[in-house]
């Protein structure tokens, strides 16, 4: 696999998926500082959960799309070290900013 197929397939999709959960985080840390306390609920669970949800079936099309010329086989064995990827970004950004802001009890 040559470095620009690489970036076509990982790194845009990883890229994107980073990007979108800072931005929830963004937007969660922003709501809980103008209220005034970490401690109170930022952005409703279901929301949060749900745009996590959404960002990470982003990052999965657009995965799809950039392997398109790919049998499916092929694309499915390229999938599953993106989601193990997808697994450790998530935990490393979304538990870093639970642990880190002292939120929900942590």
């Amino acid at each position: 696999m040559s470095l620009m197929e690489f970036n076509k397939l990982y790194l845009k999709p990883l890229t994107a998926f980073a990007i979108g959960l800072l931005l929830i985080i963004a937007i969660d840390f922003a709501i809980r500082h103008f209220t005034g306390t970490l401690n109170t609920l930022g952005l409703p669970e279901t929301l949060w959960f749900s745009l996590q949800l959404l960002t990470g079936i982003f990052a999965s099309i657009l995965f799809w799309k950039n392997t398109a010329q790919k049998s499916i086989p092929i694309r499915l064995a390229y999938y599953i070290p993106l989601l193990l990827a997808f697994l450790i970004f998530y935990t490393l950004i979304i538990y870093v900013y639970v642990i880190e802001t002292a939120i929900d009890g942590f």
